[in-house]
């Protein structure tokens, strides 16, 4: 997972846009005023017409462990003078809010479902086994339905698998299990 987070603004000194190269200190506090200071870095950054970008953490890393389940204030203090009063409140952005769905499980850890279902359609059902008639537009397991007897031929006729009684040359021949065939054999036959 990334270690930085990018931030933009604009800035002033005395109703005047910064212009030019500036040192920039940032530092995340886990409150909007005093609080702990949980993460900080000072890095030279350009300023055009008070704009500016800055990567967080290109020098020393923001981890999960510093972001946490709490808030974070961002406060900047340009060319070491007084920091900007109001500090800015961290907020996420829309999709990183599921991770927080995945933030107990353990490195390596199996996620164990009965079954899973997608829209109101079971996927996967309960035996573990792929439920495809419920997938609309999905093909239908029919092998694993059909109870072919030795010597059946198993053919696919349409938009399924059959079993049809002796070979008419349009499948493949089922062996006996009883009396295993090479799959020359089964070839020969077919």
């Amino acid at each position: 997972m990334p270690t930085e987070i990018h931030h933009q603004g604009r800035l002033f000194e005395a109703g005047v846009p910064l212009d030019g190269t500036h040192d920039l200190k940032t530092i995340l506090w886990d409150a909007s005023a005093s609080g702990v200071n949980q993460w900080e870095e000072t890095n030279s950054v350009e300023f055009d017409n008070g704009y500016f970008a800055i990567t967080l953490g290109q020098t020393v890393p923001v981890t999960s462990a510093i972001v946490g389940d709490g808030g974070l204030w961002l406060e900047l203090t340009v060319d070491a003078g007084a920091p900007i009063p109001d500090r800015i409140e961290m907020t996420s952005v829309p999709y990183a809010l599921n991770a927080n769905q995945a933030d107990s499980l353990a490195a390596g850890a199996t996620v164990d479902f009965t079954s899973v279902t997608v829209n109101g359609s079971t996927v996967i059902g309960t035996d573990g086994k792929i439920a495809w008639t419920s997938i609309t537009g999905g093909p239908t397991d029919t092998l694993g339905l059909l109870t072919c007897g030795s010597g059946d031929t198993l053919q696919f006729v349409g938009s399924a698998w059959a079993c049809s009684i002796g070979s008419d040359g349009g499948g493949v021949v089922l062996p006996n299990v009883a009396d295993p065939v090479s799959p020359q054999d089964a070839a020969t036959k077919a």
